[in-house]
């Protein structure tokens, strides 16, 4: 089993947490990029590295990468929206793919959504009544992450639910595809993509695969990673 580093953005809960325990479950090393005023109990419970360090400054967020290299891989689950009225999707993201490039950290996992890019025909109509603004900062991280030289990869997560996983998440590369998936399962989507190369230069979309639609009635394909 790999011993490299995973250093993840949004670690404290939902699909952060998941890959944080999927990662320590194999002894690899897991660092948490956390805000100071953050709960991190759990996440010490797990033998996580804390760095703290706030995803809006630019100086904080390069401290926290600094001594990592090309063998990490770096996965923000930063979002949410409007943090102190701020675009986190947007800056956060940026931030920590600028710090990640000067580290010389090696991969980077960028979680956005289903509305991005060309996943926009996917959306329900409400969808893109509420995130329409959302989903452009969101695509600023995702073009900004492809023109990086980090080994990108993008995973646009479905309608997220919280309750207990079901084990039928899936990626699909078709970005047609919608539906919802749980909060647990996309950290375990995450790990899978996290060990493997395959999924270098690509974008996914992550969803439940017994709740999985496509907006054109095509045929729902896993993706091989």
């Amino acid at each position: 089993m790999s011993n490299e580093p995973v250093i993840i953005f949004g670690a404290t809960s939902g699909g952060g947490l998941e890959l944080a325990k999927k990662i320590r479950s194999d002894d690899r090393p897991v660092c948490a990029v956390v805000r100071p005023t953050t709960e991190t109990d759990l996440l010490v419970t797990l033998g996580v590295e804390l760095r703290i360090a706030d995803a809006f400054d630019v100086t904080s967020v390069d401290q926290a990468l600094k001594d990592f290299g090309p063998d990490a891989t770096v996965a923000s689950f930063l979002g949410g929206g409007f943090a102190e009225g701020r675009p986190i999707d947007g800056i956060g993201n940026i931030n920590a793919i600028d710090a990640a490039t000067r580290a010389g950290v090696g991969r980077f996992i960028l979680m956005t959504s289903i509305g991005c890019g060309d996943s926009y025909d996917a959306a329900p109509e409400l969808s893109k009544q509420m995130w329409t603004e959302l989903w452009k900062k969101k695509n600023r991280g995702e073009k900004y992450l492809k023109n990086s030289p980090l080994g990108w990869t993008i995973i646009r997560p479905g309608g997220l639910r919280a309750p207990e996983p079901t084990g039928n998440g899936i990626l699909v590369e078709d970005p047609l595809t919608f539906g919802l998936i749980h909060r647990k399962d996309l950290g375990a989507v995450t790990y899978a993509a996290v060990n493997s190369t395959a999924v270098i230069g690509k974008t996914y979309t992550a969803v439940d695969q017994t709740q999985a639609e496509h907006a054109r009635d095509g045929q729902i394909i896993p993706a091989a990673i």
